[in-house]
């Protein structure tokens, strides 16, 4: 049987993934997780060498390496397109006394209940897109999303401050998604809502009466136009990149990566990624989305779009995180959209603010690292806890003080940071990150507490309860790894007069958000 979580937990030092992969395939999620595990220095091997980062030879993400059995890694993890291929399953994937654990990743489309093999109890955990709460899913079913990968992030990596975008709403779909093409007949969406019309040699043709894009074409569109104009260009799949990297992503992604694309998404206030089958309400049912997960979604979010989409928490989606609407994202009643409408012409600073809290909570939570991290949670692992040296709270903040500068500007910087972080309130749900370049940790200790006794002396600040108070945390020698997931853990820094500029450059968080 699979090893326990405790067993687990004792092997993170020793932890290595093996994918089975399908080439010429798109295993996006794949791609994302095999991302974030490498990024923080756990192995990445696989059935074969796949998905190239560069038009470099032999520059690979998922690494061949003979020498290195799957039965040798903790994780084995087997992508849809295996099934999809209709390759038998690995003899690793029965072995009853393994000691790795089964892991499937199923991002299929179209509708789910009812639709996998009794052979799914062989795997642990499957990660599931597309989740709702109207079906009762196996067990072993984790909610998961398509979320974001380094190719999407690089793209979107600069992006114009939203006064420098066009006012206008992209609703540019390449497939309408009213029909359907899969290896199985359809039988569990509610009837008269989804059809199997024909059988096309070993393909079944699925007809839906409620794609969320036509319908959102038909009575959204409408009355969006009236206050944000609406752009419909569509990159023709044909129409390949010249430049050679952008052309071998538009190759291995199955002709999704325009390069112009990004550029429109970072060039426009609001996108519309709508997806999925709209399954009204009857009387024993509330209404949900069926196959409603897109990149679409994702990639908006991260290039600073408002992202329009249906009302996630109205229509049973399920995430690993759930956005908040109307501050990440703007979802839709479906039943009733000119609520919408009337809210955006009330508040018309509102768009704003939610391209801003939209792009900061999937580079949160839905970035490679992220979703690696939140992946190892869920096997056991004590992911944050084991590679970092310290303990984070629910508000995370840094600073980095320039320690080399004169000892009276020193302590005006930290006493004044100190007491921004004292006077927030809330102290015990507070984590204050100081780094410690140019100094060691004894003699910033040794200072901040000097500086604490002035100012509790002066009656600048008051002596708080140990169990109130914020951690200080002193940073000193973190790696590469612990730098990375440091970053997704950290919700802004404090700017000081007098800042280490170098290190806030090293540490790449120049870009994060102030206190």
């Amino acid at each position: 049987m699979v090893a326990s979580p405790q067993k687990i937990s004792d092997r993170i030092q020793h932890c290595s993934a093996y994918f089975y992969l399908v080439e010429d395939q798109f295993p996006h999620l794949a791609i994302g997780l095999a991302e974030g595990l490498k990024a923080l220095n756990i192995p990445v091997y696989a059935n074969c060498n796949y998905w190239l980062l560069s038009p470099e030879p032999e520059d690979y993400l998922f690494i061949h390496d003979p020498q290195v059995n799957p039965e040798d890694c903790l994780l084995v993890i087997l992508d849809k397109n295996w099934v999809f291929a209709q390759r038998p399953f690995p003899e690793v994937i029965y072995n009853r006394y393994r000691q790795h654990i089964n892991i499937y990743l199923d991002d299929m489309d179209g509708p789910d209940a009812s639709l996998w093999p009794p052979t799914i109890a062989y795997f642990d955990v499957i990660l599931r897109t597309h989740c709702h709460t109207q079906t009762q899913y196996p067990s072993n079913f984790i909610p998961w999303a398509f979320g974001l990968s380094h190719r999407i992030v690089t793209e979107v990596q600069t992006i114009p401050t939203f006064d420098q975008r066009q006012s206008s709403l992209l609703f540019n779909f390449r497939v309408d998604h009213k029909e359907l093409f899969t290896s199985y007949p359809i039988n569990a969406v509610e009837q008269g809502f989804a059809t199997t019309h024909s059988r096309q040699g070993e393909m079944f043709k699925v007809q839906a009466d409620y794609p969320v894009r036509i319908v959102t074409n038909q009575q959204f569109i409408p009355l969006i136009e009236k206050i944000l104009p609406v752009d419909q260009t569509v990159d023709t799949p044909h129409n390949s990149p010249a430049d050679p990297y952008h052309y071998l992503q538009w190759k291995q992604t199955g002709r999704r990566h325009y390069p112009q694309y990004y550029q429109r998404l970072k060039s426009h206030v609001a996108c519309a990624a709508f997806a999925g089958w709209y399954i009204p309400a009857l009387k024993t049912r509330s209404p949900y989305i069926e196959w409603w997960d897109s990149w679409r979604f994702w990639e908006s979010l991260a290039a600073g779009c408002v992202t329009f989409h249906v009302d996630f928490d109205r229509y049973a989606v399920s995430l690993p995180v759930m956005p908040e609407n109307w501050k990440h994202y703007i979802g839709i009643d479906m039943e009733n959209m000119e609520d919408t409408i009337d809210r955006i012409r009330s508040e018309p600073t509102i768009l704003e603010k939610i391209s801003q809290a939209g792009r900061q909570w999937v580079l949160e939570h839905y970035a490679p690292i992220p979703t690696a991290l939140r992946f190892l949670k869920l096997l056991g692992f004590k992911s944050t806890e084991e590679l970092l040296p310290f303990q984070l709270r629910e508000l995370n903040l840094i600073a980095f003080p320039d320690w080399s500068q004169l000892e009276a500007q020193l302590v005006q910087d930290l006493g004044n940071l100190l007491q921004q972080v004292l006077k927030y309130g809330d102290g015990h749900r507070i984590a204050l990150l100081i780094d410690t370049n140019k100094t060691t940790v004894e003699e910033a200790n040794e200072i901040l507490a000097q500086i604490t006794f002035q100012l509790l002396m002066s009656g600048e600040i008051e002596e708080m309860e140990e169990d109130k108070a914020p951690d200080i945390i002193f940073l000193e020698s973190l790696s590469l790894s612990q730098w990375q997931v440091l970053h997704y853990q950290l919700h802004a820094r404090i700017a000081l007069d007098n800042e280490n500029q170098d290190a806030l450059v090293n540490a790449k968080l120049q870009h994060l958000p102030l206190f």
